[in-house]
C-alpha cells in the first residue's frame, strides 16, 4: 500500500537530485549462494545523500498476526511532504533461532528491501535468470491470511522463555505483540515478565 501527502513537488525535486548521487551499495554479505548489501551498509550509503538534500526516512514495524509482519517506510522532505509504502511478508522460521530472532530476521529483510525500493537503488545481485535457492527443486508455499490456514499458537510459557532470552527492547516488543491472543490470565503473566525484563535491560544500558 502506498500513501502520499497532498503535494509532492519539493520532495520529488529533492529525491531526483539525491538519486543522481546515490550508487548501489557494496554487496558485503553472502547468503543463499549470492551476494547482497546488509542493512547497515544500505543505511550507511543512503543516509548522507538524503540528509544533503533535506530528506529523511523512518521505518515502522508491526504485525505478528497470521505469522506476518509489516514494515512501513516513510520518506520525508523538510517541506512537510512525504510518501510511504507498507511491505508485508511471512515470518521466516530458521532452525536454531528463537521466535524473537526469527521475527527480527524477517523484519530486517523487509526493512532492507523496503528502503532500497523507496530510494531506487539495488543491494542484491541480479538473480532473475538464475535460481540460486538451495531448495530450488522444492516448490515454495506461501502462508495464507485471514484464517485460511491454521496458525500455530504460542503458549505463555514459550513467550516467557523468549522474554528471558531477549537482549534488546526490539526483541521484547516483538514478543509482547504475540501475547495478545492469549487468555487474560496468561496475558497478564507474560506482561509482568515483559516489564521485569524491560527494566533489567534499561538498567543494564544506563
Amino acid at each position: 500500500m502506498i500513501s502520499t501527502s497532498e503535494t509532492l513537488g519539493e520532495l520529488s525535486t529533492a529525491l531526483a537530485k539525491a538519486q543522481g548521487e546515490l550508487t548501489d551499495p557494496e554487496k558485503n554479505t553472502k547468503g543463499y549462494n549470492y551476494k547482497y548489501a546488509d542493512l547497515p551498509i544500505m543505511l550507511k550509503t543512503i543516509r548522507p545523500v538524503l540528509t544533503k538534500h533535506d530528506l529523511s526516512f523512518v521505518q515502522f514495524t508491526s504485525g505478528g498476526d497470521d505469522n506476518f509482519v509489516q514494515v512501513t517506510t516513510r520518506l520525508m522532505h523538510k517541506s512537510g511532504e512525504w510518501m510511504e509504502s507498507t511491505f508485508s511478508m511471512p515470518i521466516e522460521i530458521k532452525k536454531g533461532m528463537s521466535l524473537a530472532q526469527n521475527i527480527g530476521s524477517t523484519l530486517t529483510y523487509a526493512r532492507r528491501y523496503s528502503i532500497q525500493s523507496v530510494v531506487g537503488i539495488s543491494g542484491d545481485a541480479d538473480t532473475d535468470h538464475n535460481d540460486v535457492r538451495p531448495d530450488k527443486n522444492v516448490t515454495p508455499t506461501m502462508p495464507k491470511r485471514n484464517g485460511q490456514i491454521k496458525v500455530k499458537k504460542v503458549s505463555s510459557n514459550q513467550l516467557m522463555a523468549q522474554i528471558d532470552q531477549a537482549t534488546s527492547g526490539d526483541e521484547l516488543n516483538a514478543i509482547i505483540d504475540l501475547a495478545k491472543e492469549l487468555p487474560d490470565d496468561e496475558k497478564n503473566m507474560v506482561r509482568d515478565a515483559y516489564r521485569i525484563k524491560r527494566d533489567e535491560l534499561t538498567t543494564t544500558t544506563h
